[in-house]
Order: structure tokens, then sequence, then C-alpha cells
């Protein structure tokens, strides 16, 4: 009878994707308000490698992407 190897693949982090934001990209004024006050709610508590620092990263290039698209899409 042979054994089954246990698989040495890492399994995803479930809090780390309850905790990001429901924003998925920003298309809009009022999707970059949101994003907006939600980088405000986290600028003082998120830590590097957290859950909360990385959907602060996540959401400030999300608004970068966004600012840029618009910047270029006005002139």
């Amino acid at each position: 009878m042979q054994r089954k190897q246990r698989s040495t693949r890492r399994q995803p982090n479930h809090k780390l994707n309850m905790a990001i934001t429901s924003i998925k990209s920003i298309n809009s004024k009022q999707n970059l308000k949101k994003a907006l006050k939600r980088v405000d709610e986290l600028w003082d508590v998120a830590e590097p490698n957290t859950p909360k620092g990385e959907e602060l990263v996540m959401l400030t290039q999300l608004i970068e992407d966004y600012k840029l698209a618009n910047i270029v899409s006005q002139r």
C-alpha cells in the first residue's frame, strides 16, 4: 500500500482574501472616491506584509492607474 505524498504547496491565506476591499477596478469618479476613502482609513493602520498593507498597495496602484488613464484620455 502506497502512502499519499503530502503537497508542499502552500494553502491560500483566506484571511487575506477577506480583508481585501471589494474594489477590483476604478472606472468612475464614484469608484475613485470610494478607493480614496478606503486609502484614508488604511493609511495609519496598515503595516507592510499584512492584509491591510496589501490592500493599501493594491488600492494605491488602482488609483494611480485610473489617474494615468484619465490624464492620457483628456489630452
